[in-house]
C-alpha cells in the first residue's frame, strides 16, 4: 500500500527527511543548493524555508522532539559564519539560537555574494557560487581564486571560510566551480563527469573560468585556479588545455 509522497526528479538529489506530528521536512539538493521543503499533513502544501543569500549551505539541527512545530536547521554561506537557527513552522517566526564567532569582528554587509552561470561547450548550464568584498570593479582588474573538484559526486557547497577573508579583505574574488563530476546538480550530474566522459569536468571548469571573465570578475592574467586531492588531475587537466586561461594553477 505504498503512496508517493515525493515524485522522482533526476536533476534533485533527497539528502534527508525528518518526520514530526504534523508535517515532514524534507533537505534535498536543487540547482547546486541545498534546500529545506516543508510538507503540511492537514494540507499537503509545500513550503520552502527562505534563506538570507542566495547561495548558501544548510544541514538539519537536532530534532529530537516528535510533537512540535519548531525546527532546528545550521545555516552557512561564503559571508555567513555557521549559524543555528530555530523556525516555528506554524507561525514562520525565527530565532537565532547560535553563531560561530570570528575575532576581530565580521559584518556579512562588508561582502557581495552570487551565483553564476556558465555554459560548457556542450550547452550545459554550470553554476559558479562567488563572493568578493563590497565594491571590487567588474572591470576585470580584481583577482581572482577559482576553485574546483568534480569527483566522486562530492558537492563543494558555498560555506564560510574565516582563512578566506585574508584574500576577501585584499580585493580578491573567491568563486567555486560546480563542475560535473560532483554531486551538485542530482546523480546524473555526477555520472556524465566520470569514465569515458571525465572531460566534462575539465571543459566545466574552462567555461566557468571564460565566464568571470567574460563578466568582467577578473582577466586571465589574474586569474589563479585552485583543486585538491581529486581536484588536482583536474588542475593538470585545465592547465594543459588552457594554459594561457590562468596566471598560477595551484596543483
Amino acid at each position: 500500500h505504498w503512496r508517493e509522497v515525493v515524485p522522482h526528479r533526476p536533476d534533485v538529489k533527497l539528502e534527508g527527511v525528518s518526520a514530526f506530528a504534523g508535517h515532514i521536512v524534507r533537505y534535498e539538493r536543487r540547482e547546486g543548493v541545498r534546500r529545506i521543503v516543508v510538507t503540511g499533513y492537514d494540507d499537503g502544501r509545500e513550503r520552502e524555508l527562505k534563506m538570507p543569500e542566495p547561495v548558501y549551505d544548510t544541514a538539519p539541527g537536532t530534532n529530537a522532539e516528535f510533537e512540535t512545530t519548531r525546527l532546528r536547521f545550521t545555516y552557512t554561506s561564503l559571508v555567513t559564519p555557521g549559524t543555528l537557527y530555530e523556525e516555528d513552522l506554524a507561525t514562520g517566526e525565527r530565532h537565532l539560537l547560535k553563531q560561530t564567532e570570528v575575532l576581530g569582528g565580521h559584518d556579512p554587509a562588508d561582502y557581495e555574494t552570487g551565483r553564476a552561470w556558465a555554459t560548457a561547450p556542450d550547452g550545459t548550464r554550470v553554476p559558479i557560487s562567488w563572493v568578493h568584498r563590497a565594491g571590487v570593479p567588474r572591470d576585470g582588474s580584481a583577482p581572482c581564486l577559482l576553485y574546483g573538484y568534480g569527483s566522486y559526486e562530492a558537492s563543494m557547497d558555498p560555506t564560510f571560510s574565516i582563512l578566506r577573508l585574508s584574500l576577501l579583505d585584499r580585493g580578491f574574488v573567491f568563486a567555486i566551480a560546480h563542475v560535473r563530476g560532483g554531486g551538485e546538480l542530482g546523480r546524473p550530474w555526477y555520472e556524465d563527469g566520470k569514465e569515458l566522459r571525465k572531460r566534462n569536468t575539465f571543459t566545466d571548469f574552462i567555461a566557468c573560468a571564460e565566464h568571470l571573465v567574460a563578466e568582467g570578475f577578473t582577466s586571465p592574467e589574474r586569474l589563479v585556479a585552485r583543486g585538491g586531492s581529486a581536484g588536482g588531475l583536474l588542475m593538470g587537466a585545465v592547465a594543459n588545455l588552457r594554459p594561457d586561461l590562468f596566471a598560477a594553477v595551484v596543483a
